[in-house]
C-alpha cells in the first residue's frame, strides 16, 4: 500500500511541476531595428509588416546591442505622433502590450487619440524608402475609413521599427 502511495505522490508532483512551466512559458517573437540603419537592410522589410516606433524628440535614438533587454527598452515610452492620412493630421499612440517574459507583434499598433475618433494602424506596409521619407501602405481600422491607404512618413519621426521573428 505504500509503494501505490509513493508512486501516486511522485505522478502527482511530476504532472504539478510540468503544468507550472508550461503555464509559466511567456514568449517574445518582436524584433527591433534602428532607423539609422534601415538603408543596409531595406530589402529583408521590403513588402513586410512593420510597427514603427516614434521619436520622443529628435535626439531621440536607440542603440541595439542584440539581448532581449536591449529590444524591450525602446518600446518602455508610449509616444505620441500626428500623420497625415487623408485630409487632416491624426495625432496617434503607440500601444505597446510588451511585459517582462513576453511582446507579441501582433499585439503592437498605434491608437488614434482624436477627438469624437477612433482609429488604429494594426498593419504597416514598407513599400519604399529614400533619403527623407517611408512609403507606407497602412490597414486603418474605424468607423468610416477605408481599410487601406498609401501615405508617405517622414524618416526623422521614427526611431526604429520593429519586425516579426520567425
Amino acid at each position: 500500500m505504500k509503494i501505490y502511495k509513493l508512486l501516486f505522490f511522485l505522478v502527482l508532483n511530476i504532472f504539478a511541476a510540468s503544468f507550472s512551466l508550461v503555464s509559466a512559458q511567456g514568449g517574445w517573437d518582436i524584433g527591433y531595428f534602428p532607423i539609422q540603419h534601415l538603408d543596409s537592410m531595406y530589402e529583408a522589410f521590403k513588402g513586410k509588416e512593420i510597427k514603427l516606433d516614434f521619436r520622443e524628440d529628435l535626439g531621440d535614438t536607440v542603440k541595439i546591442t542584440g539581448t532581449l533587454i536591449d529590444n524591450m527598452l525602446p518600446l518602455s515610452r508610449k509616444d505620441t505622433v500626428a500623420i497625415r492620412i487623408f485630409d487632416s493630421l491624426d495625432v496617434f499612440v503607440e500601444h505597446w502590450e510588451t511585459y517582462v517574459d513576453q511582446g507579441y507583434f501582433k499585439k503592437q499598433y498605434l491608437k488614434g487619440i482624436n477627438e469624437n475618433s477612433f482609429i488604429e494602424i494594426r498593419n504597416i506596409i514598407l513599400k519604399a524608402i529614400d533619403e527623407n521619407y517611408l512609403y507606407l501602405t497602412v490597414e486603418i481600422t474605424g468607423v468610416g475609413f477605408q481599410p487601406n491607404k498609401d501615405i508617405i512618413l517622414d524618416r526623422k519621426l521614427v526611431k526604429g521599427i520593429l519586425y516579426e521573428i520567425e
